[in-house]
């Protein structure tokens, strides 16, 4: 996340019990640090589905995120590296040089990185919400059957009670003609 005023910048990595760790990057330059935030915002926001231990899919965002602390943990690596040339810079032109170097990484490795960790993300968010979807439509669809199963079961007991009360009455017919004592 930004902290303007002490031109830092966090991402958050995972050990490898599955706890986050924040990891800094310091950035001398104020233009290029509010670049960066716009860009890595989005992945920080990732981090926190890692913390929702309420979802049913709470492993597998862990599992994701953990698999991309490598890269995460390089992103900083450089990103910190690139500001140690930019304050050693002798001068004014090797500076704007490291700005643009670092604009071109911005937009195309650093860019096709972050946007993959963030769809693979996604993707697990993109399964919760069909599983839910899925979960809802399956629960009307029991309760309709056993709404139709319920009223099947009621028919058949009726049917059954109404043979049971036709040998019941047959087999009384029986009786009453055996034990009659008029004829």
């Amino acid at each position: 996340m930004f902290n303007g005023n002490q031109e830092k910048l966090y991402l958050y990595t995972m050990d490898s019990k599955h706890r986050l760790k924040k990891a800094r990057i310091k950035i001398s330059c104020e233009s290029v640090l509010t670049n960066l935030h716009t860009q890595l915002d989005p992945l920080c926001e990732t981090a926190k589905l890692c913390n929702d231990k309420e979802s049913l899919f709470h492993n597998e965002y862990v599992d994701m995120y953990y698999s991309f602390s490598t890269y995460i943990e390089e992103i900083v690596k450089v990103l910190n590296t690139w500001n140690l040339q930019y304050k050693n810079a002798d001068s004014e032109k090797e500076r704007i040089d490291l700005r643009k170097l670092l604009n071109i990484e911005r937009k195309n490795s650093l860019q096709f990185l972050i946007e993959y960790m963030i769809n693979e993300m996604n993707r697990i968010k993109e399964k919760e919400k069909q599983y839910k979807k899925d979960y809802e439509n399956a629960e009307k669809i029991l309760q309709t059957e056993n709404l139709i199963h319920n009223t099947y079961i009621e028919e058949s007991f009726e049917d059954l009670q109404v043979l049971t009360r036709e040998l019941n009455h047959d087999i009384l017919s029986e009786l009453i003609k055996k034990y009659n004592i008029s004829e």
